[in-house]
């Protein structure tokens, strides 16, 4: 066995299985998509040229491969008639409502890109799964020095929070690779603690979380069943009660901020689940400047915190939440994407954290498969988020690709391989 694979060594210096990390062209091609990821250019709306660069790599990875492995499953092309659907939605939606034309360009540009973002990644990926980690890699880094080159102070919790904290978790996920498992797991603890003292909560909790299915993945490489599956309880109990202690702790410097941003996100999907109540097939429209929608948000700002009035002072609603934004703004076909792409984040999730051997890509499954998890339920439907997305789903491909050729697939899955 070699000493990459690393499954039957001791725990404290279990290894992860190799990914082979040879670079060819395609691989640098990815690395730079992924470090031009955090440059945004304004044409309709912001788009990135990482966006830009990948839809072209795939395109010619498409006119010049033989590649046909996306065919071998389902989700690919689910994921693609619904992002169609979505789309049609959104125009539906925004011709019922008479959206202003300055409104549904964008609206329909973030929907036509993300769509494009998934196919291209996804495509590029399925070439080979190295792409993959050199894709975040570049997002890792590129983040990183773009935020240098401005200027951003690490050390300040804003600057931590809304710049570095993400593309140093995206490095941080790449380069555990190199390391022992558990060293891995320690570096992701101490991360998450980090980043609950530069009050970025969520993403301290995801690194906790993460940190903990690493340690115990390192001891069971084969999966996890029965009494192990107590094993992680116990260990996301640990992480759970660490990150009730660094919140306790910092309480007193980060509680008012906290307070108000709870505010804003509880009133945000509040009015969210009104609006689709209301309307649950046809959508808002683009960017809803619906004044009954606008106006529910303000009064519910004003019911649930006093002196966080500048939350309220909005002239367009944005829900906070990819699922319920979608809902709101195109209807029912702009929301079953979500929901289809919520299901297949928890269930690669599951099987990712229990069952799937722990090679190289397990921290970036986690990180992502995670990470999406969440801003899918309290983050806004936005351009940083595409690029997220559009991993994601390559995550999803990739780890079905792998189960429709393992030796124990289901009948069906073989026969879709096949």
């Amino acid at each position: 066995m070699s000493a990459r694979a690393g499954i039957r060594r001791a725990p404290w210096i279990a290894t992860f299985g190799s990914i082979d990390l040879r670079i060819g062209w395609l691989a640098l091609m990815s690395l730079a998509c992924g470090i031009a990821s955090a440059r945004a250019v304004n044409l309709i709306g912001e788009f990135y040229l990482g966006e830009l660069l990948l839809i072209q790599v795939a395109l010619f990875v498409m006119l010049f491969g033989r590649d046909r492995s996306l065919l071998d499953i389902s989700e690919f092309g689910v994921f693609v008639q619904t992002a169609v659907l979505m789309l049609a939605g959104y125009i539906i939606s925004d011709i019922y409502r008479d959206t202003d034309p300055g409104q549904f360009l964008r609206g329909w540009a973030r929907v036509i890109v993300l769509a494009l973002d998934l196919m291209a990644l996804a495509i590029v990926v399925a070439r080979d799964r190295r792409n993959l980690w050199w894709f975040v890699l570049g997002m890792g880094i590129g983040g990183i020095v773009q935020l240098a080159v401005r200027g951003v102070p690490i050390m300040s919790a804003p600057g931590w929070k809304f710049g570095y904290a993400t593309p140093i978790a995206y490095l941080l996920a790449c380069l555990c690779y190199f390391l022992p498992v558990k060293l891995a797991c320690i570096a992701f603890a101490a991360l998450g603690v980090w980043n609950i003292f530069m009050d970025f909560r969520i993403l301290g909790a995801i690194c906790l979380l993460i940190a903990a299915v690493l340690w115990v993945r390192a001891s069971n490489p084969e999966g996890l069943t029965g009494f192990q599956l107590l094993k992680l309880l116990s260990a996301c109990m640990i992480a759970a009660a660490i990150l009730a202690a660094g919140l306790y702790a910092t309480e007193e410097e980060f509680g008012h901020r906290r307070e108000g941003s709870n505010v804003g996100r509880e009133a945000g999907l509040i009015v969210a689940v009104r609006g689709v109540v209301e309307s649950p097939i046809v959508g808002y429209g683009s960017w809803p400047t619906d004044p009954r929608l606008v106006s529910l948000f303000q009064e519910q700002v004003a019911e649930e915190g006093r002196g966080y009035g500048d939350s309220a002072r909005v002239k367009v609603f944005t829900a906070h939440s990819q699922a319920l934004q979608a809902w709101i703004e195109g209807g029912v076909l702009a929301a079953m994407f979500f929901i289809y792409y919520g299901l297949r984040l928890i269930a690669t999730n599951f099987h990712v954290s229990l069952q799937r051997r722990p090679d190289g890509y397990l921290p970036i499954f986690l990180l992502f498969l995670t990470y999406d998890l969440w801003h899918l339920f309290m983050s806004p439907f936005s351009g940083p988020t595409r690029l997220p997305i559009a991993v994601g789903i390559a995550v999803i491909c990739m780890v079905a690709l792998e189960r429709a050729r393992q030796p124990g697939a289901s009948p069906a899955r073989a026969a879709e391989a096949a």
